[in-house]
């Protein structure tokens, strides 16, 4: 979806020391639900058009037309979701480069179902890399709902494949705090003003909080060369859990490519050491991590996981054992 030009207008905030960070707005809801909708709305909203400067909406129905046409068939999903996440990336590197430039604000918005945790995880996950704020709004609309809107529509995605969805859908919110949707909106019920004015309520708000921590930090941060030693080693501990975290990705990265054979203790120990500068010492992790593999795929067989991603490893890692 093309968003129209959007006006040069002053920015409301550029009193600001710091230019605030491009707003990753992640769209969830079943198909035909009315996300893109909602994504066309904030296009033509004059209240958007003035907060933002600049408004890329990244929409897998369009990358869907572009590549395949009209014909929807599930073996292209994987092109079109991989295509989603590089046009996401650019969208997020040019809201930075005008941000830069003009020191104005930039929304990115992505346009998709995001029905497994996963899916939400990969673009929150983004927004981290990205220094991007990450907010996240639900779509909630009804199955019936979703299923007339669709063939008002021309049927462009099966009806059997909006209720398969529906049916494997991990609930925004139910296991992780991250994952809670920042608006939940029901466009069967409510007008797109309304709607519209939720989601602007809730950017203004988050970009306080932002500001307003970004303060904080940079008070702790001055404050830094009167810590403790003990504080020292706190931050020791995070940098080390920070390591970890790094370094499962890289080892069940082999697994992942197809390997059968386990890593041995020794190659753990190596990569943990040569990479990560940590030493035998951390032999809690060493050990639990070599007992990991046969629960994670037991863990995706469970909760019916389509595949072993790093997102879904990620979220293993993290559930309590």
């Amino acid at each position: 979806m093309k968003c129209p030009k959007n006006r040069k207008l002053v920015n409301d905030m550029a009193s600001s020391a710091s230019p605030d960070p491009p707003v990753l707005l992640v769209l969830g809801g079943l198909a035909a639900s009315g996300k893109s909708s909602v994504a066309q709305h904030i296009c033509e909203s004059a209240v958007f058009q003035k907060f933002f400067s600049k408004i890329i909406v990244v929409d897998t129905d369009d990358i869907r037309m572009r590549f395949f046409g009209t014909d929807f068939k599930p073996q292209n999903e994987v092109k079109v979701v991989a295509q989603k996440k590089i046009e996401a990336i650019q969208a997020l590197e040019q809201a930075h480069k005008h941000i830069n430039d003009q020191r104005q604000r930039s929304l990115v918005i992505i346009d998709d179902m995001h029905y497994y945790i996963s899916m939400r995880h990969e673009y929150y996950e983004l927004s981290q890399k990205k220094q991007a704020l990450f907010i996240s709004v639900y779509i909630d609309s009804p199955v019936n709902t979703c299923i007339e809107w669709n063939e008002q529509r021309g049927s462009p995605i099966p009806a059997s494949v909006i209720e398969d969805v529906a049916q494997k859908w991990d609930a925004p919110g139910k296991k992780y705090r991250w994952d809670h949707p920042h608006v939940i909106v029901s466009p069967h019920v409510d007008s797109f003003d309304t709607i519209l004015n939720q989601i602007y309520q809730q950017i203004k708000a988050e970009l306080a909080q932002f500001k307003k921590s970004a303060v904080s930090g940079q008070a702790q941060k001055n404050s830094a060369n009167n810590h403790t030693l003990s504080n020292d080693a706190d931050r020791k501990g995070q940098q080390i859990g920070e390591y970890l975290d790094k370094a499962s990705k890289s080892l069940f990265g082999i697994i992942l490519q197809g390997k059968d054979q386990f890593p041995h203790q020794n190659q753990i120990i190596d990569l943990l050491s040569t990479n990560f500068n940590l030493t035998r010492a951390d032999s809690h992790f060493i050990t639990r991590f070599s007992a990991l593999r046969k629960p994670f795929l037991a863990w995706l067989l469970k909760y019916s996981k389509t595949e072993a991603s790093f997102d879904n490893l990620i979220l293993f890692l993290r559930k309590p054992l």
